[in-house]
């Protein structure tokens, strides 16, 4: 724990805490299960001491275990029921790789330093069931909604959207000003910035996201059939994304590349666009990066897994509006409301029932 502490305290950002369990022969049968569900339980309430901004999915996420059986009775039921312990709302599966005793019989050796001699049943057919195997956890690829912000009435972004105002009457600089303080920011040209949770939130944004999807008006102010392929995005020659981008709209044009971010525009069902997001994440989560009425869309056809909104105390009046209140999720999400620390917005965390 004392690294551990170490980690959070020098902002490292740590992905897997694993743990071990040993089947030593003592002479007695052990509920290894019982003894590991114990165990991950307890890693859990020791991360969530140090992690205290983390969901409970998401600390159960953090935790592995290393089966080594041994002798003592551990089998597939066993495995199947330590996995389970972290299949809980938003959570992914505790990661469970069992490790068999080594393949020599070792009945002599037991009973020469334990006095006890082992049976035929017991020491093979318990330790044969795992002996050399490795179980993948297919782990889901989410759907993940990060640092969206809105206004204290629900909007994403105001009307009259231009090449000059990105989000029409609203202003950025005041929506993500809690994001552009942290010591995180990607725009960043000067030493220092805050840390804590706000920056904690700030460098997760492109943490496992292997591909983005956003509507055409994330990506251009411009409405119907394209006049032209001169438009490529409001980010310059280095867009922030470092990913394949799926621009949702119905009128399609050739696909481009700006450093290592590929756009790519589709005109497809949220269900379709997923499909394909998935497939070029290659196995990581897909981030769905707005607007507004892109994100409802896809809530509408209950896709997202996660969802992180800035909430601000600024009001917009109109424009394109996630919710009139977040309660409407409520029915289908997990929500955690935290207080900023900068005292600029509060974060509403939510995930999937």
């Amino acid at each position: 724990m004392a690294l551990l502490r170490n980690a959070v305290d020098n902002h490292t950002r740590v992905d897997v805490v694993n743990i071990m369990a040993f089947g030593y022969w003592d002479g007695a049968q052990h509920d290894m299960a019982a003894d590991t569900r114990s165990a991950a339980a307890g890693l859990h309430d020791q991360l969530a001491a140090l992690y205290p901004e983390q969901r409970p999915g998401k600390l159960w996420g953090m935790i592995g275990v290393t089966e080594m059986p041994g002798i003592d009775d551990y089998g597939p039921q066993d495995e199947r029921a330590v996995s389970r312990r972290g299949n809980r709302p938003g959570s992914r599966a505790v990661r469970v790789l069992p490790c068999g005793a080594r393949p020599v019989d070792r009945r002599a050796d037991i009973a020469r330093v334990t006095g006890h001699a082992p049976s035929d049943e017991f020491s093979w057919s318990r330790r044969s069931a795992f002996h050399g195997t490795r179980r993948r956890i297919q782990v889901k690829q989410l759907l993940r909604v990060q640092n969206f912000n809105v206004s204290s009435d629900g909007y994403g972004a105001g009307e009259n959207q231009s090449l000059e105002r990105p989000f029409g009457h609203a202003d950025p600089g005041e929506m993500f000003a809690w994001a552009g303080a942290t010591a995180s920011w990607p725009n960043r040209t000067e030493p220092g910035g805050s840390r804590g949770l706000d920056d904690y939130l700030t460098r997760d944004f492109s943490h496992n996201i292997g591909a983005e999807i956003m509507g055409r008006n994330k990506f251009s102010p411009q409405r119907g059939p394209w006049q032209d392929h001169e438009w490529l995005g409001w980010w310059g020659d280095e867009p922030p994304f470092h990913t394949p981008v799926f621009v949702m709209t119905h009128h399609e044009r050739p696909s481009f590349t700006l450093s290592d971010t590929t756009f790519h525009f589709v005109d497809g069902d949220p269900a379709t666009v997923l499909a394909m997001a998935r497939e070029a994440a290659q196995g990581k989560d897909v981030r769905l990066g707005g607007g507004a009425t892109t994100i409802r869309e896809f809530l509408d056809a209950d896709l997202v897994d996660t969802l992180h909104v800035a909430v601000s105390p600024m009001k917009l009046g109109s424009g394109a509006r996630l919710w009139e209140s977040p309660e409407e999720l409520l029915d289908r999400f997990h929500r955690d409301v935290v207080p900023s620390p900068s005292g600029q917005v509060t974060h509403h965390l939510f995930w999937h029932k």
